[in-house]
């Protein structure tokens, strides 16, 4: 039968036992880390300055991600751009010479390289990332352009009739006005821009891109012009035509002027979130090295009371190991 006092002293050793283990871990931890496992003791309950530091730092993490998710959309609104450059430069070159195109499928062909430079403009405008449009203002869950067909098909019927290319590029004018058809049909977009990310002390960055600006309703008349100018409901004469696709080079030259303004306003944003990271960076760090400053503790120390520890609870296990023949690897479970 066991006395009461053998199952006091079965307790007693217990909680030495919880207790000893307990210590062994935490100065194994500290050992390891160098840093205090249990801060509120550590500080002697004064956690304001950790507290103050902990904020600080949550609130730079945050900025970080922020910035880096804002500079992937700089990265990606410039790809875009340069894609769109890159596709209207290539069709003002072919545009240089048009006075010469006197045979129908020379001036059929510029017009088909019109359109394809029209439809690659409205897939780039349509990009996403993360599946946020980049063009739409702060509608970010929507693409910011009708499709190329849906769009062209508007136009077409508001080309129907017209008879000299006065008269096309004039209701091409009006369907590309603030107040015309593409910006109650071929825009989907927000009027309102993406607000700008706050850094704090008064630091603020934005990206602002929209696929209705004047740059982007410039270029995509330009292209109309072109598309239409040999398009078999207008019937225009050939003259006509060619004063179209001469048009559109002309147009083209004043809204890729305007485009390589626009790729200069993204890459100084570029170069904003670059420093801004950097800055970012810096201050976590020093962050960092003040709350290791506050939370560090002497490793020897703690080495020490490791070792003190383990020496407590072996001394246990030969106590408890005579009476019940535990190991101690089993007492460590």
């Amino acid at each position: 039968m066991i006395s009461i006092g053998d199952l006091s002293q079965t307790l007693v050793m217990k909680r030495w036992q919880a207790q000893l283990k307990s210590d062994v871990l935490t100065s194994g931890a500290e050992v390891t880390t160098g840093v205090a496992e249990d801060t509120g003791k550590h500080l002697k309950g004064d956690l304001t300055s950790l507290g103050r530091i902990s904020a600080d730092l949550s609130n730079r993490e945050s900025r970080s991600i922020a910035l880096s998710e804002l500079g992937i959309r700089a990265t990606s609104t410039q790809q875009s751009l340069t894609s769109i450059n890159s596709a209207w430069s290539e069709l003002k070159s072919s545009l240089q010479h048009v006075e010469f195109a006197q045979a129908t499928v020379d001036r059929n062909a510029l017009s088909e390289s019109a359109r394809a430079a029209f439809g690659l403009t409205i897939s780039n405008l349509n990009t996403q990332v993360a599946g946020r449009s980049l063009f739409s203002g702060v509608a970010t869950d929507r693409q910011p352009l009708a499709g190329e067909n849906d769009m062209l098909n508007e136009i077409s019927q508001v080309l129907q009739g017209a008879t000299t290319a006065d008269e096309v590029e004039m209701r091409l004018d009006d369907w590309f006005s603030d107040t015309g058809g593409f910006a109650a049909l071929g825009y989907l977009g927000s009027q309102t821009d993406v607000p700008p990310l706050d850094l704090g002390n008064g630091q603020r960055i934005g990206l602002s891109v929209r696929a209705d600006d004047n740059v982007f309703r410039d270029g995509l008349k330009a292209m109309a012009m072109s598309i239409f100018a040999t398009d078999s409901s207008l019937n225009l004469a050939p003259s006509e035509q060619i004063k179209l696709l001469s048009r559109t080079a002309d147009a083209l030259n004043g809204a890729e002027s305007n485009l390589i303004n626009s790729m200069a306003k993204v890459g100084n944003v570029e170069s904003r979130i670059d420093r801004m990271q950097q800055v970012q960076e810096a201050e976590v760090q020093n962050l960092e090295a003040a709350k290791l400053a506050l939370t560090e503790i002497d490793q020897y120390e703690a080495a020490t009371k490791l070792e003190q520890a383990q020496t407590q609870l072996e001394a246990l296990y030969t106590i408890v190991s005579r009476r019940s023949q535990l190991s101690f690897l089993e007492v460590m479970r």
